[in-house]
């Protein structure tokens, strides 16, 4: 992923057009908050990208479904590359009972919150 598209090369045209547009609009640095700060609410045992789109459902009613499904996962990685949240251990997600990485806030991710 190059870190001043946001996309990756392999990505299609459709993707890099939709993600230009969530730069452009600052979409992108709201979804990134959100997930940013259900991690750090919910993320002292660990939380999966599933259970943080039922979360994300929770939090921000009004929010698309497919939004609220889609975020969690999509921006967990630019959160880790940010230094905010970091990945733990391989468990059962309480949302969909398969194996997920558990991901937990970092001390970094934890400060930018409080500033």
């Amino acid at each position: 992923m190059s870190k001043s598209s946001g996309f990756r090369i392999t990505d299609p045209v459709t993707s890099r057009i939709a993600m230009q547009r969530m730069i452009d609009s600052g979409r992108l640095g709201e979804r990134q908050g959100q997930v940013h700060r259900l991690v750090n609410l919910y993320g002292n045992e660990g939380i999966t990208a599933g259970e943080l789109s039922r979360a994300m459902h929770a939090e921000y009613p009004t929010m698309a479904i497919s939004v609220a499904v889609e975020s969690p996962h999509k921006r967990l990685k630019e959160l880790e590359t940010k230094g905010f949240v970091r990945r733990g251990e391989i468990r059962t997600c309480k949302d969909s009972g398969n194996q997920r990485i558990a991901w937990y806030p970092t001390e970094h991710g934890v400060a930018v919150l409080r500033t």
